[in-house]
C-alpha cells in the first residue's frame, strides 16, 4: 500500500450515463490527480455507508464540504482504495474509509447473502 497527502478536488454524488447512481472524489496531490475508483453502489445500503464512512472519516457534515479539505489516501496496484484525514495513522484501520469493503458488502446484498 502506498499512502500520499492529496486534497479533495471534486466531490460529487449523481447519475452516470446508464442512470446508475454513482459517487465522484476526485483528488489531486503535488503533480498528480486521481478520482476514487466507480462503485455501484444504487439499490442496496451501502451507499448510504459510503457516504457515511466518508463524511465520518474526513470530519465533515455535508458532502459539499468535502471539496478543498486536505486528506491522505491509500493505493495498491495504483489504484485509490482508502481515504484518511491529514492525521491518519496508517496502522489503525479505524482511521481510514475502507471503499472496496463496502463495495463488496453492497455486492452481497444484491447477491443475497
Amino acid at each position: 500500500m502506498e499512502y500520499q497527502n492529496a486534497i479533495i478536488e471534486k466531490a460529487d454524488i449523481g447519475y452516470e450515463g446508464h442512470g446508475i447512481l454513482t459517487i465522484s472524489l476526485v483528488f489531486k496531490g503535488k503533480g498528480w490527480g486521481q478520482g476514487l475508483p466507480g462503485y455501484r453502489l444504487d439499490g442496496c445500503d451501502a451507499m448510504s455507508r459510503f457516504i457515511d464512512g466518508i463524511l465520518k472519516t474526513m470530519e465533515v457534515e455535508w458532502w459539499s464540504c468535502l471539496v478543498g479539505k486536505t486528506c491522505q489516501i491509500g493505493r495498491e496496484s495504483g489504484i485509490i482504495t482508502r481515504v484518511g484525514g491529514p492525521l491518519a495513522d496508517k496502522d489503525c484501520p479505524g482511521d481510514w474509509f475502507d471503499a472496496p469493503s463496502v463495495a463488496i458488502k453492497c455486492r452481497e446484498e444484491w447477491e443475497g447473502k
